[in-house]
């Protein structure tokens, strides 16, 4: 008799107040030829899950047997035998490890009755105390499983349980996150420094050696730490750009290069430090526009205002000068942005030609930076 379920993040939103995203069905008891009698059409000749004609995943219980190394050496079961219990303790935490009927589903929405959900491995008491704890073994046989839970941790706010802390630092000693794609590393990085608490992801991965493994070239610490805090209401961009402000721009470029980061984040980052570099010092009127010009004020005015954003929002009002220095910077972009052929004299804009144009208005920006500095 084939058996229907809903598991896993759905029944976690539900019972924290949030509307799932998606529905994650397993059917127990079923084959392949069922479920496309049924008028679903699977996806992937190996893998057990199946679209219905709404788009919603429908996977047969399963187990998996690791044979291989990184993220795609298993071997899957999914046939008739296989019960929901098996299925659900291959899954990573028990926040994500329980199960509602189908049948009872809309009544566990109305209501949040636990007595509906099927909890064979404590969720409901760790997701009521907010416990990120592993299933079983099975969680070391996928080393993704290891920055997910660090992102879980910063989506909640949630601790790590000490075992599962110990488990996760098993895997980077055994080697197992020298195996992860460059992009999965990147996906599940880009999404948690967009949750609320960015930093509850970076922390525990830099106790257990993760990021050493990972972003070798990223000292991460308090000072780190706060800055993430201070960017949180930024965009992405704007967070990466705040993780790495204490990074030198080499090693912003290789950490980048390493995860296959999008450009866009590469370029906030390097800016942003250009600009922090510029204020530790005394301000003169070649420094300004050197930088201002490495940075491509003039070419891509908005990049340069995002770096002066995240700068300023990385400032601390005791940094006298440096707070003085970027005040100078920010009232000094908009100025200069706004240089053009037009601002020459009428003489230099009838003889004036090619390079001498771009020395020309190079001296009108810098006759502006000496009078901002005087």
């Amino acid at each position: 008799m084939n058996k229907q379920y809903i598991v896993g993040g759905a029944i976690r939103d539900v019972l924290l107040g949030s509307t799932p995203k998606d529905l994650d069905y397993v059917w127990v008891q079923s084959t392949p030829e069922h479920m496309v009698s049924l008028g679903m059409s699977q996806v992937g000749a190996d893998f057990p899950v199946f679209l219905d004609k709404d788009g919603n995943e429908h996977a047969l219980a399963r187990t998996e047997r690791k044979v291989g190394v990184g993220y795609n050496g298993f071997e899957t079961n999914f046939d008739s035998t296989v019960t929901l219990k098996d299925d659900l303790v291959r899954r990573d935490l028990t926040m994500n490890a329980m199960a509602v009927h189908v049948e009872e589903w809309d009544e566990f929405v109305k209501t949040k009755n636990s007595d509906l959900v099927i909890d064979f491995f404590g969720g409901l008491e760790d997701l009521a105390s907010g416990n990120l704890r592993h299933v079983s073994d099975a969680f070391a046989e996928d080393p993704v499983r290891v920055l997910r839970v660090a992102r879980f941790a910063a989506r909640y706010n949630f601790s790590i349980d000490p075992s599962t802390l110990n488990l996760m630092c098993v895997l980077v000693q055994n080697g197992e996150l020298d195996h992860l794609v460059p992009e999965r590393v990147w996906a599940e990085m880009e999404k948690a420094v967009s949750e609320d608490f960015p930093g509850d992801f970076f922390a525990p991965l830099a106790d257990i050696g993760a990021l050493e493994v990972l972003m070798p070239e990223l000292d991460y610490g308090m000072m780190t730490d706060s800055n993430l805090t201070r960017a949180s209401t930024m965009p992405a961009t704007g967070r990466f750009a705040a993780l790495f402000a204490n990074s030198t721009i080499s090693d912003i470029d290789k950490m980048c290069d390493r995860l296959k980061a999008p450009n866009d984040v590469r370029k906030l980052a390097v800016k942003t430090r250009k600009l922090l570099e510029l204020c530790l010092f005394n301000l003169t009127e070649d420094g300004v526009m050197n930088t201002f010009e490495q940075m491509g004020l003039f070419q891509e005015v908005y990049d340069t205002i995002d770096a002066i954003q995240v700068c300023n929002v990385l400032v601390q009002n005791e940094l006298t000068g440096f707070t003085d220095n970027l005040h100078t910077l920010t009232r000094l972009w908009k100025p200069l942005s706004e240089v053009r052929f037009a601002n020459l004299t009428e003489e230099q804009q009838l003889n004036l030609k090619g390079p001498a144009v771009g020395q020309a208005l190079r001296t009108l920006r810098l006759n502006t930076v000496f009078n901002a500095l005087t």
